[in-house]
């Protein structure tokens, strides 16, 4: 036996169970050198692995006859042992059956967490129990390179042996994957975007897959496989720059940018190098398409760009359903229901309807370009509204979500001309929605999503691939649990790469290798793309070299460095620097709408309100839909020049967007404010066709409608709201002030009750109140009155009935009580005023009685309506009396007298009332 150890070696093996390490001693030719692994085995070997308990050690990652790329860097094992074993022996056994043998404690390494992707939406995940009790074990940069080479074109064995505390005792687990490394390297990078999940509500409840303020944490890398991670090659951008894609030789890369006027149909073109810049003449915009309809404003979505990069092909005049959500794992659900497609001729700058592709019965979209350019293949589905459904989505895969399913069609360019549209055998009519197809590079496959509806990342999409001349469809081995979507090929068409979230919500980028006969293998992670508590989308492989590109930058990214410097500098109070500086940034992207409101801000704080109102004039020059800035142009408007030029100003903001629900509630309830009902029907109604809102936004607007008596349109917008909460106390209370108003008393009584037990502080105790109030049930209507006013002590018509209702039970003290809490509210509430005053001056309790106050409160009373009522004469009257002073009752109860004839008040009651108190104090006033 020829045992050549080197001290690395002797410390492996020192560790190892005598036993175990007396059999490999007996079994093998331990051997160090560089050209060889480390032990050589003979039979015995298997057999003693053989005796180890196979089965109980699960080894989840890589799985079972997994493919590595030649040029990867190494994974990171992944195992469960559920016996007590605290480290494992790691043997790898080639397919001449030598072993190399590792030691490893199992250790899961930190994860890395970006402290600027943390938000309320995601704070809470922590990984699976399961996950966190996996153990690992990553093989150094030499170790993996060895075993890269002893797996190149072959299998090799990986067992993992659990081993005891004791130094002296045997084996007591072992697991084992089957896995080889390709002939064939990936070769090219990986262009794909970083983003944090961190869906959010703005202040009108309305949910954005990332706040507009932190767009800046998106990130673009590209990623060279071979190296332990990928540089940012673009950051700082102030909007999402949605999708990209690069020209088949690697040559041109299409962006999704936000250009001039607030476009989100602009889109940037420019040649690969290693540092882009895309400045404002790269941009086009897909709202120059001449057959937009008016008022429509163009995406463009899933813009690809020919081959030869002198063609782009777009979906426009678009209606996308768009619906977002608060569960980070699925925070969007984003496809088009209507849509053509149309080519952009970069040379000759021209935009056309591709023919045989540009039918408004159908969605067209999801282009995809045939590598040698002649034909394209896209999705396609009868149109539907976007927004259809009555039935608000809260979730991907929610019912409420439109029920489309895609096909896959193919059509010839034919320069431009295009042909007859004919499905693809296959991925059509297969009673499954068949999306974002991909053409290999050699032209002879096409990977494309299916899921149950819609498109690209549903929690149910899986990848299928076929010839691309069309066939039977295969299900991908490489698919995990839930979502794969968002695939490329490499330009060698043996590599997939593809997203998915089976190791968890945030979304991984994952490989495939794929043979000569379109057979793929287990997915292989590309490890280290971002960080734990980041995602990776839209992954895509660059034709190039593996740094082909270092850095991408823009007008906008460099102005939004400014625009974030301006806002420190206005936190600190340097005003003057703070506005320079915002100058800057506008110079460099005027189009920014956030800049021009910051700008606007600043002035206001310099006290420059003219110059603010011109800048926030602006961001809704460039962001019609900017509701801070166009609520201050709202209110200096109604401050300076009138509710008429607020209103001009909306509706100038509506012809631009029409499908602006926030700027129609605004405009509705200006026209409320002015008088004009029918016009504030009109935009309210307008404000409530969409279905994208949180449930108080239509019980806002349901209230505001049963205020102008446009009863059954309130109605609906309470029943819309309560389908999407159906616990919403609010709108249920507001939904029975509806049937109160409407009769249906019962009814109405049963929402109020329902709204109570919800919220304990429901408004709805009120309208109980009053309701008991009705039926006399004056202890149930002291109880919800009591109930109402301890969140809302300060509504005065409340606190009146309650303490009336306690003057009718008898309790003058509580009612005085009441009435003192009311004028210390408002010291001129001329009912507390006279109510008050008569308790104080009638009641025959020594305690209560006080009749000096009872005539400060009656004069009052009486200034305020100048002398001149007799009701309030009477109680000044009845309040002089109390206090013995007749002769002011007599005058004053004449005087009451008097104001009656001469106003013809036509009261006798009152009358009479007056007259027997006048007689009683002339008859006191003689004793």
């Amino acid at each position: 036996m020829k045992v050549v150890l080197n001290r690395k070696l002797q410390d492996i093996l020192m560790r190892l169970p005598r036993t175990l390490l007396f059999l490999l001693m007996t079994s093998a030719t331990l051997i160090s050198t560089a050209e060889k692994p480390l032990i050589s085995a003979a039979d015995e070997l298997a057999g003693i692995l053989d005796t180890i308990r196979s089965d109980s050690i699960t080894v989840d990652y890589p799985e079972n006859n997994s493919v590595f790329p030649p040029d990867i860097v190494a994974p990171t094992f992944m195992w469960h042992d559920p016996t007590p074993a605290t480290n494992w022996a790691i043997f790898v056994k080639d397919a001449d059956g030598y072993v190399s043998v590792f030691y490893s404690d199992g250790a899961q390494h930190p994860l890395e967490i970006d402290p600027d992707a943390v938000s309320e939406a995601n704070a809470h995940y922590r990984p699976s129990a399961y996950a966190e009790s996996s153990r690992h074990w990553t093989p150094d940069e030499t170790i993996w390179e060895n075993i890269k080479r002893i797996s190149t074109g072959k299998a090799v064995d990986i067992y993992i042996a659990g081993l005891p505390k004791s130094a002296n005792g045997d084996p007591i687990s072992l697991g084992h994957v089957r896995i080889s490394t390709s002939t064939i390297p990936v070769g090219a990078p990986i262009f794909y975007r970083d983003v944090p999940l961190m869906p959010s509500r703005n202040t009108s409840g309305k949910i954005s897959p990332l706040s507009k303020d932190l767009m800046h944490l998106m990130k673009w890398r590209l990623r060279d496989i071979s190296k332990p991670e990928a540089p940012v090659v673009l950051q700082d951008m102030p909007t999402c720059a949605n999708c990209h894609s690069f020209s088949t030789d690697g040559k041109t890369l299409g962006m999704d940018m936000d250009g001039p006027n607030g476009d989100k149909g602009a889109y940037g073109i420019v040649p690969v190098e290693k540092n882009i810049v895309i400045e404002n003449q790269d941009i086009l915009s897909w709202n120059t398409y001449e057959d937009t309809p008016d008022g429509h404003m163009n995406f463009g979505l899933f813009s690809q760009i020919s081959p030869d990069g002198r063609y782009v092909i777009s979906t426009l005049n678009e209606d996308t359903f768009v619906a977002n959500y608060p569960n980070f794992g699925f925070l969007q659900s984003f496809y088009p229901t209507r849509g053509i497609l149309v080519v952009y001729d970069r040379t000759t700058g021209r935009m056309f309807p591709l023919p045989g592709a540009d039918d408004p019965r159908f969605v067209q979209t999801n282009a995809v370009w045939s590598p040698d350019g002649k034909e394209l293949v896209f999705s396609r589905a009868p149109a539907q509204d976007a927004f259809a459904s009555l039935k608000v989505p809260t979730y991907a895969g929610d019912d409420g979500e439109p029920d489309i399913q895609y096909d896959l069609y193919r059509i010839p360019f034919n320069q431009g001309k295009g042909g007859k549209a004919l499905p693809v055998e296959g991925a059509s009519n297969n009673g499954k929605s068949n999306s974002f197809a991909k053409f290999s590079p050699d032209g002879k496959w096409i990977v494309y999503v299916q899921a149950a509806r819609g498109q690209l990342m549903r929690p149910d999409s899986k990848l299928y691939i076929i010839p691309a001349s069309g066939g039977t469809a295969r299900e991908m081995n490489c698919n995990l649990t839930p979502m794969n979507s968002w695939h490329s090929w490499s330009p060698n068409s043996r590599w997939l790469v593809f997203s998915s979230k089976g190791m968890g919500p945030f979304t991984k980028m994952f490989l495939t290798h794929i043979d000569e006969n379109g057979v793929d293998t287990p997915a292989i992670l590309i490890p280290n793309s971002t960080a734990a508590n980041r995602a990776v989308n839209i992954p895509e492989f660059v034709n190039g070299e593996v740094d082909a590109i270092e850095k991408i930058s823009a007008p906008s990214q460099e102005s939004y460095k400014l625009y974030k410097q301006s806002k420190l500098f206005a936190d600190q109070d340097q005003l003057d620097r703070a506005l320079e500086i915002i100058n800057q940034s506008l110079a460099l992207n005027p189009y920014y709408a956030k800049g021009h409101y910051r700008k606007g801000t600043i002035l206001l704080q310099m006290n420059q309100t003219n110059e603010a109102l011109s800048c926030f004039i602006d961001a809704n020059k460039y962001d019609p839909e900017m509701a801070e800035a166009y609520d201050f142009v709202i209110y200096y408007y109604m401050q300076n020049e009138g509710i008429d030029k607020a209103i001009d100003y909306m509706i100038g903001l509506l012809n631009r967007i029409p499908v602006n629900p926030l700027a129609e509630k605004t405009l509705a309830d200006l026209y409320l404010r002015r008088g004009d009902h029918s016009l504030a029907i009109q935009h309210y109604i307008n404000a409530a066709q969409s279905k994208r809102y949180p449930a108080d936004f239509y019980g806002h607007i349901g209230s505001s409608l049963l205020k102008l008596g446009a009863y059954k349109e309130a109605r609906i917008c309470f029943e819309r709201a309560l389908e999407i909460d159906p616990d919403n106390a609010n709108v249920i209370y507001s939904l029975g002030i509806y049937y109160q108003k409407t009769g249906y008393f019962e009814k109405a009584t049963a929402l109020f009750r329902q709204a109570v037990e919800l919220d304990s502080n429901s408004g709805a105790h009120y309208d109980l109140g009053v309701l008991a109030m009705n039926e006399n049930h004056l202890d149930a209507a002291v109880f919800h009155f009591k109930k109402f006013l301890q969140k809302r002590p300060k509504v005065t018509v409340a606190r009146n009935k309650l303490a009336s209702i306690y003057y009718m039970q008898g309790k003058l003290h509580e009612s005085a009580v009441q009435y003192e809490m009311i004028l210390d509210e408002d010291p001129e509430n001329i009912s507390a005023l006279l109510l008050l005053s008569k308790i104080y001056a009638t009641s025959a309790n020594p305690q209560i009685a006080h009749p000096e106050r009872a005539i400060t409160l009656s004069e009052r009373g009486c200034e305020l309506t100048g002398y001149k009522q007799p009701v309030y004469l009477d109680s000044l009257a009845v309040a002089y009396a109390s206090a013995g002073r007749y002769s002011d009752a007599v005058a004053m109860s004449e005087k009451a007298l008097h104001h009656i004839h001469i106003s013809a008040t036509n009261n006798p009651s009152l009358l009479h009332h007056i007259e027997s108190n006048l007689s009683l104090f002339k008859s006191r006033l003689e004793q």
